[in-house]
């Protein structure tokens, strides 16, 4: 199998933790950016992740990361029992839908050279509501559940390493600074050997992204 990405993708970084930890025979093999057109013949959203089985072709993050779950179910990364399972969704929720979606704006307006005021206050107060919920739901101190390395560790971690990266050089306040709970969380949980080789190519590539910006 193969799982296509880009290079500091915090999407695809959540699949490569999560093949780390189960110790699959996954190749990761990097899309350049911009995408090529020719990459539609894997995913015609132009979208990464994709994961190529061999004989079917996987898009979404979300998806692919249950589907691995699926054939591969040890080491699991769920939670053995349904309410904690059900956290665990709701922790990755929280992440897509209240506070991706304003990261990505605000990434929008780095790459447009623009500094609309009222947007970014929109975006960051959207943010702070979400990591209220995540620090209200962690059980921490390290890993977000249950003690152990779950699939909701795989999806925040990068998106949080991305956000202490990238709203410092938009001359933004990191907001999870603002949450001692998701702190500790994260601080704690970067140092499982599965995350921190994924977190730290993650930002070499970013970082090596904002300098050809500026």
């Amino acid at each position: 199998m193969r799982l296509h990405t880009l290079a500091g993708s915090r999407y695809g970084s959540r699949c490569a933790i999560q093949i780390a930890a189960k110790g699959l025979p996954i190749a990761i093999e990097y899309v350049p950016y911009p995408i090529p057109a020719s990459f539609a013949a894997i995913n015609p959203l132009m979208l990464v992740p994709a994961l190529d089985t061999g004989t079917e072709i996987f898009a979404e993050a979300s998806v692919i990361c249950e589907y691995l779950e699926d054939i591969v179910p040890e080491p699991s990364l769920r939670p053995e029992d349904s309410a904690a399972r059900a956290q665990m969704r709701y922790l990755i929720r929280l992440f897509e839908i209240h506070f991706d979606p304003f990261l990505l704006r605000l990434y929008g307006l780095r790459r447009r050279g623009e500094r609309e005021q009222a947007e970014i206050e929109t975006c960051l107060a959207a943010m702070h509501k979400a990591l209220e919920r995540i620090a209200e739901t962690l059980e921490g101190p390290r890993y977000a559940l249950g003690g152990r390395l779950t699939l909701a560790d795989c999806a925040l971690m990068p998106p949080f390493q991305q956000t202490r990266i990238f709203l410092p050089d938009l001359g933004l306040p990191d907001p999870v600074q603002d949450y001692p709970a998701i702190l500790r969380w994260f601080d704690a949980t970067r140092e499982d050997p599965h995350v921190a080789p994924v977190l730290d190519e993650m930002v070499a590539s970013l970082s090596g992204a904002m300098a050809r910006w500026r």
